[in-house]
């Protein structure tokens, strides 16, 4: 009697332990959910939201390139610098379009799905979307408890929350 209790409970153990493993490593379904994600506490742009449909993400009544267009501009100019052979030369002008995130993710739609999805903690998922030889762009980390997205780069990060 003795040896069956302690067995059950080392079965229940495990299988309760699996389950818990399970729930806290899952990814919480594929891609982002649906809907719109309202920008939260910000007074620059106060109407800000993103609209997440099947596979894209389209930025609204925001300009990305204030946050974040000079620092990928330094940044890939330091790596055209430090090795012009890699993309050739670039006026400044041209660096200014091939940075310019508005084009990319407000003035249309951007289909995120292209990158594959990262867990990066317990809750976390990174999605990057990147852009032009995958080093200009943006990564959303989506909290699968609090369905809130922030919007990230260099250091950057702008929040986001679902509309309810």
């Amino acid at each position: 009697m003795k040896k069956s209790l302690i067995v059950i409970g080392i079965g229940s153990f495990a299988v309760i332990s699996l389950l818990i493993v399970y729930f806290l490593t899952r990814i919480g379904g594929e891609g982002l959910p649906i809907g719109r994600y309202n920008i939260v506490d910000n007074d620059r742009f106060p109407e800000a939201y993103i609209q997440v449909m099947d596979t894209t993400v389209q930025f609204f009544n925001i300009d990305l390139n204030e946050y974040f267009q000079e620092k990928q501009m330094t940044t890939y100019r330091r790596v055209l610098d430090n090795d012009p052979d890699w993309y050739g030369t670039v006026s400044d002008d041209e660096l200014r379009n091939m940075t310019d995130l508005n084009a990319v993710f407000v003035e249309k739609a951007y289909d995120y799905t292209k990158h594959s999805a990262e867990k990066i903690g317990t809750n976390i998922v990174a999605y990057l979307m990147l852009y032009h030889d995958n080093f200009l762009g943006l990564a959303i980390h989506y909290n699968t408890k609090t369905g809130h997205l922030d919007v990230m780069r260099s250091g950057i990060t702008i929040a986001f929350e679902k509309e309810k």
